[in-house]
């Protein structure tokens, strides 16, 4: 299995290189950028603006082709890049370079009367252009054939789940990450490779592009994980090529997020723990990225046993537990476990404000079923972002000032152990815990 990590059609193997899905696969000349050295792009000090709004009326293929063929001109005078997705009648646009070029094309914007409910929107400051390739590329929710270079956005990059002006610069940088990183596939048979010279160059590949917590999970965990679960079942490889594969994605992910030491000890605690038994780690490494990035001082476990996590909770108070089960499997079977778990962990915990969350495939695939078995919410997975993160942090907070939560939390407590028992048909306290590949009475010799 081999993988070309570089692409055709660059002069330097040091720009970064564009998935371009028009006919021919190669980088469409209409959005290029104008060819000079990229410090000439980056030598003046950077800004970056980005705003939504919404469509006066729909345009024709022909009008979205007049923009952008009117915004690269002038993006290219002022020395501005960026990336403008239209989906419906929503226009989001990411747009960066010098400070007043900026704010000169700021005021032309506002008054184009093709679009209204203009809402510029704040954005966090980077060093470096995200899209340095593209003076204006486009990226729709609908196929435009006759508009040259457009990308037709795909299901899993489709913005229909952005609703807040706020996650709308993560879901634009996010995309400067799809655009430039293979196809999941491509990454998964990198880091299935015999040789390690592939995942080492896709490592430092994602590395080079600083991608956020969110969008590393969205176009990198999630998908390449299930590739090369995908590789697996169809035997396109061994068990043990797997498990160094994992290893290796586990590598790539610390070095694109590295956990970070902010010092001081007033940033709330979050204790990210592997499922007892579980063999997919990708889990806890993205869990506890994404919370340290988002402020929180960061421990990890891998407990062999749930009594091992018991004693934890017991001896160190934590405000927020993220449990991690497999990011590709549902473990369904492991259901009637993991309530039983969560209601025992909650109990032995020293925090009684202690916030418990669910992260795997299953609670992806149906959002409220971290709830029904016991935890507070949905743990971090592919796609999550800087708002689970802070709505986490909030809740945590809220807990720990105000009585009427924890009543409110016992309640909620009450409900659902009262949907666990008409669900598995047992109270979770006689519910015998199992780990994958084990018996229940070898949990309970355990």
């Amino acid at each position: 299995m081999t993988l070309s990590i570089a692409r055709p059609g660059r002069t330097s193997a040091h720009e970064p290189r564009a998935r371009c899905p028009c006919t021919g696969g190669a980088r469409c000349q209409e959005n290029a950028a104008v060819k000079q050295p990229e410090d000439a792009l980056n030598r003046r000090a950077l800004s970056q603006l980005v705003y939504r709004s919404r469509a006066t009326r729909e345009l024709a293929p022909q009008e979205v082709q007049a923009l952008l063929e009117t915004a690269r001109a002038r993006n290219a005078r002022e020395q501005l890049t960026g990336l403008l997705v239209l989906d419906g009648g929503r226009f989001f646009q990411w747009l960066e370079g010098p400070r007043e070029a900026l704010e000169r094309v700021w005021a032309s914007i506002q008054r184009d009367h093709r679009h209204h409910s203009i809402e510029r929107l704040q954005t966090p400051w980077r060093a470096e252009r995200l899209f340095a390739d593209w003076h204006m590329q486009c990226g729709s929710t609908q196929a435009l054939p006759e508009v040259p270079g457009t990308w037709a956005l795909p299901a899993e990059v489709s913005p229909a789940r952005v609703q807040r002006g706020d996650e709308i610069p993560a879901y634009l940088s996010g995309l400067a990450l799809w655009a430039h990183l293979p196809p999941p596939a491509q990454m998964a048979e990198a880091l299935l490779a015999d040789d390690e010279t592939q995942a080492r160059a896709l490592g430092d590949r994602v590395a080079r592009l600083q991608p956020d917590a969110g969008a590393l999970g969205a176009h990198v965990l999630g998908p390449v994980s299930r590739a090369m679960a995908a590789a697996w079942q169809d035997d396109r490889c061994t068990g043990t090529q797997l498990v160094v594969a994992q290893g290796r994605l586990q590598t790539l992910m610390r070095q694109a997020c590295p956990l970070t030491d902010r010092g001081g000890s007033a940033r709330p605690e979050a204790l990210v723990a592997l499922w007892p038994g579980e063999t997919h780690l990708a889990g806890v490494t993205f869990a506890g990225i994404a919370l340290d990035g988002a402020g929180w001082a960061v421990r990890c476990a891998f407990p062999a046993r749930l009594a091992e996590l018991e004693d934890l909770l017991a001896r160190q108070a934590v405000d927020l537990l993220h449990i991690a089960i497999s990011p590709v499997f549902c473990r369904d079977e492991q259901l009637p476990a993991i309530a039983a778990a969560v209601r025992r962990l909650r109990q032995a915990s020293a925090q009684p404000r202690l916030m418990v969350v669910l992260g795997g495939q299953a609670f992806q695939d149906l959002p409220g079923l971290a709830v029904v078995l016991g935890a507070d919410d949905t743990g971090l997975e592919e796609g999550s972002t800087a708002m689970d993160l802070r709505r986490m942090q909030r809740w945590t907070q809220v807990r720990s000032r105000s009585p009427g939560a924890m009543v409110a939390q016992a309640l909620l407590n009450d409900v659902t152990l009262n949907m666990q028992r008409r669900l598995f048909g047992v109270p979770e306290e006689e519910q015998p815990l199992q780990r994958p590949g084990g018996s229940a009475n070898d949990q309970q010799a355990d």
